[in-house]
């Protein structure tokens, strides 16, 4: 996350999905892909993504719900605050997605336990950040 903060020439917000969220929220002990979206998108931050993989030995996907199905309104708000790192701004992508619906195949339950544990976690995390929401780059 410094690097990013580090390359970015603008404010900037950054939403985890997947694997980096369940990392961080301590859920999982590893991943192999984090999968971001970053808002708005530059040069400089592209640019330090490949670096990143090198460095860390994982796999960046430019990935969010967005890019399968609809945004939802109010997503952004419904984001969670992670950190900041200089410019950036980072968040949880709105943890109300229904990713059940959105996973086909035999993993599907899987994915709907692992979204309701999620949602727990992110509330607790939502109510323990909520002052950190504001102030950033919308």
């Amino acid at each position: 996350m410094r690097a990013v903060g580090r390359a970015a020439p603008i404010e900037t917000r950054l939403y985890f999905t997947g694997g980096a969220t369940a990392v961080l929220l301590g859920w999982r002990s590893t991943t192999v892909d984090v999968d971001i979206r970053f808002v708005p998108e530059t040069d400089q931050v592209f640019r330090a993504i490949p670096s990143l993989k090198e460095d860390l030995q994982i796999n960046v996907e430019l990935a969010s719900p967005a890019d399968f199905i609809p945004e939802l309104p109010g997503w952004r708000e419904r984001s969670l605050f992670v950190a900041r790192e200089e410019r950036v701004f980072f968040y949880h992508y709105d943890p109300s997605i229904p990713w059940h619906n959105v996973v086909p195949g035999p993993d599907r339950n899987r994915w709907k336990g692992d979204a309701c544990h999620f949602l727990t976690i992110a509330g607790q995390a939502h109510e323990a950040n909520i002052g950190h929401r504001q102030g950033g780059p919308v």
